[in-house]
């Protein structure tokens, strides 16, 4: 995928290439490629368009217009839905239904320039220049954690088991988050335990986010209100502090922006 507006798949063995596609008519900047079907090619350019190719055919089977240059392209695990990132909109395309837009979310306020997928693609992690990391989950495109750094994102990766976060930034830094294990697993025996007794049954994958989710709620709101020191105080209280430090280091580090 590259500036020279071309796309190319290469035979690594005799170090040819064996397809060479010409659709687009600015700098490719994303490519995909189907994790069912490896012969489905994706590719995002600064013309604004997604492109599908067939490997088999060597011809251009899709194409489709995220309305801004295309940053980030990436297929669900599944490989029925990928979603593109381009400007501050972030899009949910049914690959097997002809392209159909399934969802947009559009909950950044600069440019999104990364996308990956956890948990088995339950959740998709965005990174923006607006110098957030967002989760959401894919199934109904809600937000469920944010956190926020002191410089625009360019690359967010995450471990396979979903325990290890990296988030690259343009000041050259790279910041790495770890999970703990252990009190997930409490959490998630906790709401479990809660399920049974309401009688209700829900996805087990979304109860690690709850506590960070109505934590984020509380403090998201008192800074809006400008209510700064109650802001503070909720986020420094013990139960904060020991199990989600990142979020009263965040919101601390926003203080200090806000203040000069």
């Amino acid at each position: 995928f590259s500036d020279d507006k071309t796309v190319k798949l290469w035979d690594v063995a005799t170090e040819k290439i064996t397809a060479t596609f010409r659709d687009h008519t600015d700098y490719v900047r994303a490519g995909a490629i189907n994790p069912v079907s490896s012969n489905t090619i994706l590719s995002g350019g600064y013309d604004q368009v997604v492109k599908m190719y067939d490997s088999r055919t060597e011809r251009c089977v899709m194409s489709l217009n995220h309305g801004a240059p295309v940053e980030s392209l990436i297929f669900l695990p599944s490989g029925g839905i990928f979603v593109s990132a381009g400007g501050t909109d972030i899009k949910f395309w049914d690959a097997i239904g002809g392209g159909r837009l399934l969802g947009k979310i559009s909950q950044h306020t600069k440019t999104v320039t990364t996308l990956c997928v956890a948990n088995n693609g339950r959740h998709l992690i965005s990174g923006s220049l607006d110098q957030h990391v967002k989760f959401f989950n894919t199934r109904n495109y809600q937000m469920v954690h944010n956190l926020d750094y002191t410089s625009p994102v360019l690359s967010v990766g995450v471990a396979k088991d979903g325990g290890t976060l990296a988030v690259g930034q343009v000041n050259g830094t790279v910041a790495v988050h770890q999970r703990d294990r252990k009190m997930d697993e409490s959490r998630v025996e906790e709401k479990r335990e809660k399920r049974r007794k309401n009688r209700k049954f829900k996805i087990a994958s979304e109860v690690v986010e709850a506590p960070v989710k109505a934590g984020l709620k509380n403090y998201d709101v008192s800074l809006r209100k400008f209510e700064y020191s109650r802001a503070l105080d909720q986020v420094m209280s013990r139960y904060v502090v020991n199990r989600n430090p990142e979020i009263s280091v965040g919101v601390m580090l926003e203080l200090l922006k806000r203040n000069g």
